[in-house]
């Protein structure tokens, strides 16, 4: 952990236009097509092709069961001792088909990290003589066979089909630029890992011993009304839970466990779903998020609306999101009872809490629950949607031509109230700063108020738009529209826009 106090940090002004209009114009930088390397498991004949591995009921085709591909290179890091643990490794490797996104998003000291790489690099002689470890991905025709049917289908656009994977971003491309500049800043605060500082952890436990105060207090009078304050504070404690989830050490230290099992959400199927995927394919085809919902609301810009889902359902996201966690718990079950998720020991524990309800209250203890659980739901994925679905995320031909998984994120984000400090954040779960969480997912979000100028100062560099809304309410308004839009003109999102152009 930092040892640096937050009140000591500095609260800089934000600059630039605060949205209704954006913090700067479009990017007139010249966009390089840089060459991909030949790929040296490229093999003449008959294609070996290996069953789908399943993510929150989306296909994917890892491309080896012993290599890492990282920048169209690949590496051996079986023996690498990470400091995050075996386990970010094994499945960026084992459940998705690239780990290049996953390698740049965590390291925001990335010449220091490519460096450490780069001794684990296998030379292309060594992988043309083990083709045994690769196989392809099947093509738009292979894909329509029985094998590769599942919950959805295999996803495909124009380069996948070109074999094109994401390059490293360049020295002088814009998340490198922002990503130095956020190494230095941390480094001259005293914490260049970007942990938490002592007063994150201690507003951490406060907000847990008050959420578990709520919810004995809750048992013992069978009030709605504490229900509903043992809700709002567990909405702060899915907070912190987003937040441990991302950062190895407090995750394997069980305060994941403490956020998000406690309130029905599986800090284990998060720090799969939501660190390696969602985060890394943020509001493409192989983000969960995108059809979760499906097809009672949708957010997908390239999927037509009936009159019901443009007219009704946007209005009603309320009553759906209110059993959130319900559809986490179950789905999550269903995954572990597949194979597809890891057992944790927080599991039991949504459960065991209905069952003393019951026990005490009977259908009255359920519905404590239920309510308690509902204003968790509304309040956390009201504000994560939000970030999502605007209107300027919702620009299909602007992420697809990013130049960087940077910018990517950038026109995959909106923000709001980024004038505020870590703690009067907190009424916003810290989700308004969520543009500079997907960038550092890593960085600890106490950090987020400080290294927010630097992100702007460096959009207005590169000329890359940046949008965030000064009222929160337009931003919500303008989800519920985007909800009902129609499709955009677009019909193709690339997963890997922002990388393999």
């Amino acid at each position: 952990m930092c040892q640096t106090g937050t009140e000591t940090l500095r609260q800089r002004p934000v600059a630039g236009k605060s949205k209704d209009t954006l913090v700067s114009g479009t990017t007139d930088r010249n966009q390089e097509n840089r060459p991909t390397t030949t790929d040296p498991t490229k093999k003449e004949g008959k294609r070996k092709l290996n069953n789908p591995v399943w993510s929150s009921t989306l296909p994917f085709y890892p491309p080896s069961d012993k290599y890492w591909r990282i920048g169209n290179t690949w590496y051996d890091l079986s023996s690498f001792n990470h400091p995050g643990g075996k386990q970010v490794l094994e499945l960026s490797r084992d459940r998705f088909e690239d780990a290049t996104f996953a390698f740049e998003a965590h390291h925001h000291d990335y010449q220091r990290a490519r460096k450490i790489l780069q001794k684990y690099r296998v030379p292309d002689e060594v992988i043309a003589k083990e083709k045994d470890h690769f196989v392809d991905r099947p093509t738009r025709e292979e894909s329509s066979q029985a094998r590769f049917a599942g919950p959805r289908p295999t996803h495909h656009d124009r380069l996948l089909d070109a074999n094109n994977y994401p390059n490293l971003a360049d020295d002088d491309a814009f998340y490198s630029v922002l990503r130095r500049r956020v190494a230095a800043y941390l480094r001259d605060v005293g914490c260049k890992d970007g942990g938490p500082t002592w007063a994150c952890i201690v507003f951490f436990w406060s907000t847990f011993f008050t959420w578990l105060s709520g919810m004995c207090l809750t048992y013992h009078t069978g009030s709605y009304w504490w229900a509903a304050f043992t809700g709002f504070f567990g909405a702060w404690l899915c907070s912190f839970g987003h937040n441990w989830t991302h950062q190895p050490k407090y995750k394997n230290w069980g305060w994941g466990i403490l956020s998000l099992d406690m309130c029905g959400y599986s800090s284990e199927g998060w720090f799969r779903d939501h660190v390696l995927q969602h985060h890394m394919f943020t509001n493409t085809p192989w983000d969960h998020h995108l059809h979760c919902m499906d097809p009672f609301l949708l957010t997908d810009p390239c999927t037509p609306r009936n009159f019901v889902q443009r007219n009704i359902s946007p209005y009603l996201f309320h009553a759906f999101f209110s059993w959130g966690s319900y559809f986490n718990y179950f789905f999550h079950t269903v995954w572990l009872l597949q194979g597809w998720e890891e057992w944790s020991i927080g599991k039991p524990i949504f459960l065991i809490e209905h069952y003393l309800f019951w026990q005490k209250w009977g259908f009255h203890g359920l519905c404590l629950v239920l309510a308690t659980n509902a204003v968790v739901a509304n309040y956390f994925f009201t504000l994560s949607w939000m970030n999502h679905n605007a209107e300027e995320t919702k620009d299909v031909k602007a992420r697809n031509e990013s130049k960087d998984w940077g910018e990517a994120q950038l026109r995959s984000c909106a923000d709001w109230s980024v004038h505020l400090n870590f703690f009067q954040s907190m009424i916003y779960l810290n989700l308004n700063y969520h543009t500079l969480h997907h960038m550092f997912p890593k960085v600890d979000f106490c950090h987020y108020p400080n290294i927010q100028r630097i992100m702007e100062d460096t959009c207005q560099d590169f000329g890359i738009e940046y949008a965030h809304y000064k009222n929160p309410l337009k931003l919500y308004w303008n989800m519920i529209l985007t909800f009902g839009e129609n499709p955009s003109s677009v019909k193709e999102i690339l997963v890997y826009g922002g990388g393999a152009i």
